[in-house]
């Protein structure tokens, strides 16, 4: 995993674009829910609904039956730019294992400007000890994977903002982040 290849395919090889590249965690159970996966992750807004409103209303009521089962999933996301970073966490995730994180990816296509975006997925926005307990296990592993790097904050949302295209700096000025956490 070290070395994964994120620019693209070897040459001589046709394939689509890799959005993102993704570990699971060891033991993990599957995500539960049409959320689970994120932005491309076979909810109600892939369904291609006839206009835009069709769409949010199909997302909120796989929102609301999220909630229902109770797993409202949602991510921490962070940018950054090097290599040792992405392979610090899929290690953390894969093989020794961080509580509560059940999925972390990377977007692996063509970025603008210097960074990449990595997410940890876990089960429940509303488990806030977990969440911030993710956090401090994650701080020291990318404080070590970014030494000459002077802050690290972590962004964490429900899914559901997401799912709605709304992102940090909408046109309405939503604060789509439930928590923030900075590692250092």
């Amino acid at each position: 995993m070290r070395d994964y290849p994120l620019a693209g395919p070897p040459a001589g090889t046709s394939c689509s674009p890799v959005a993102w590249v993704a570990v699971k965690a060891a033991g993990a159970a599957a995500p539960v829910g049409p959320l689970a996966g994120g932005r491309g992750g076979g909810g109600a807004a892939d369904r291609s609904p006839q206009s835009h409103g069709e769409q949010q209303r199909a997302v909120l009521k796989d929102w609301e039956a999220e909630q229902q089962i109770g797993s409202p999933s949602a991510k921490a996301a962070m940018q950054a730019s090097e290599t040792a970073v992405w392979s610090a966490i899929a290690h953390l995730v894969q093989v020794e294992g961080m509580p509560g994180v059940h999925l972390a990816k990377i977007a692996a296509g063509p970025q603008q400007g210097w960074s990449r975006v990595i997410c940890l997925y876990t089960q429940d926005f509303d488990d806030q000890e977990e969440i911030m307990a993710a956090a401090e296990r994650l701080a020291p592993v990318l404080r070590a994977a970014m030494p000459d790097r002077k802050s690290c904050k972590l962004s964490y949302k429900p899914d559901i903002m997401t799912r709605l295209d709304l992102y940090k700096g909408n046109a309405w000025n939503i604060n789509v982040a439930c928590y923030t956490y900075k590692a250092f």
